[in-house]
């Protein structure tokens, strides 16, 4: 068997979370930040040939780091963009042929979001 002979490479994930602390700084109505901590990711690493193939589903843990920014958009209302960046570590996975290979389970997440807070005075650093 042949590296040509293998049909699918696939890393396909359920879940992620994280546990992260941020810090950053206010420009006027923006908050940009910095932001790192722990990541937990349910992971399926898969290959296969034909009908043959093997698979390896697991929750892995490592790291994650990134940034963004938030602001301002009245006295309630807050948008935010951010990346990150996450390293849940390594798998080996073996096809029923004997061809083997490592995944790296790295994952890049950018995210939107809008956010309304009951009291704005005082919650977040740039209002």
């Amino acid at each position: 068997m042949e590296w040509d002979d293998i049909d699918t490479f696939a890393l396909k994930t359920d879940w992620y979370s994280t546990l992260r602390g941020r810090v950053g700084s206010t420009t006027g109505p923006a908050f940009l930040y910095l932001t790192g901590g722990a990541a937990f990711v349910h992971v399926r690493d898969t290959l296969t040939q034909g009908t043959l193939g093997t698979s390896v589903s697991k929750t892995a843990s490592g790291w994650t780091f990134g940034g963004g920014v938030e602001t301002a958009l009245d006295a309630h209302w807050s948008a935010r963009l951010e990346s990150l960046y996450m390293d849940v570590g390594s798998e080996r996975a073996s096809a029923l042929n004997g061809i083997s290979t490592q995944f790296k389970n790295r994952f890049q997440v950018i995210r939107a979001g809008l956010d309304y807070t009951f009291d704005g005075s005082d919650l977040l650093p740039f209002r």
